[in-house]
């Protein structure tokens, strides 16, 4: 080989060394692109799957607070009148009817 291919060689080596981490930055900007893409579908299956779960969430939540004061305020009622909460719903009937 003589001197000038040789110099020439040497002054190719860090073009091939550009060329071969440009590709390697286009590949892995490729493979983040589709890894995006699919986080962005998993992301929107979970969505879907999930609608509505907060709602129904809070409305058990609602019920079940109710009917935890409801109880409450009859064993309050309870403890005042010193009835029984069978006895006092009957009461309570008898209230209401004109």
């Amino acid at each position: 080989m003589t001197d000038a291919v040789q110099i020439e060689l040497i002054r190719a080596v860090p073009g091939f060394a550009a060329a071969v981490g440009a590709v390697a930055a286009a590949w892995f900007s490729y493979k983040s692109a589709n890894h995006s893409k699919e986080t962005l579908q998993v992301a929107t299956r979970t969505e879907h799957n999930t609608n509505g779960l907060v709602e129904k969430l809070n409305l058990q939540t609602a019920k079940a607070s109710r009917a935890q004061g409801n109880r409450e305020g009859r064993e309050e009622l309870t403890q005042e009148t010193g009835n029984s909460p069978d006895d006092l719903s009957g009461s309570l009937h008898k209230r209401n009817e004109p």
